[in-house]
């Protein structure tokens, strides 16, 4: 099986950054309109899920891993990001690793990007704790968690 690659517009973006802020409506509505793989990252980056993970890797959903990895401050997988024209979560995760120069290039080109990397970074301040990528926690009581796979 090889690698799936997908553009999101600025709305599925957003709603995967409303998933993040545990919106339930917002994951529904990745869910039903086939983006389960997004749905999948938001339990990753919020609860820690491995079964989210593992569904991430079994579906060869390599930008959103290396993403992952990206966020925990792994320079070759943003490099990778980057070497397979993923610019927009390269930069995402350079911004919330701190980069200000990656603020600059999503508010002019992806600015749901910037949107999605704002709320992963006000997860994090909020909740820093020792989950997936350092800073989310959850014990999510959101109807529809765990029903995705």
């Amino acid at each position: 099986m090889d690698a799936i690659v997908k553009t999101y517009s600025a709305p599925t973006i957003l709603a995967l950054a409303a998933s993040i802020k545990k919106d339930a409506d917002a994951f529904h509505w990745l869910i039903t309109n086939n983006f389960k793989e997004l749905a999948a990252l938001a339990d990753v980056l919020v609860q820690g899920k491995t079964e989210a993970l593992e569904w991430l890797k079994a579906n060869e959903f390599s930008a959103l891993l290396l993403f992952i990895r990206a966020l925990d401050e792994d320079d070759e997988a943003v490099e990778h990001l980057m070497e397979n024209n993923e610019k927009a979560w390269a930069a995402t995760a350079n911004y919330f690793n701190g980069n200000e120069s990656a603020e600059d290039f999503l508010s002019a080109f992806f600015p749901h990007f910037l949107e999605l990397g704002k709320v992963l970074e006000s997860c994090y301040n909020n909740n820093n704790s020792n989950s997936a990528i350092g800073g989310f926690s959850g014990a999510s009581t959101l109807p529809g968690y765990g029903k995705l796979f």
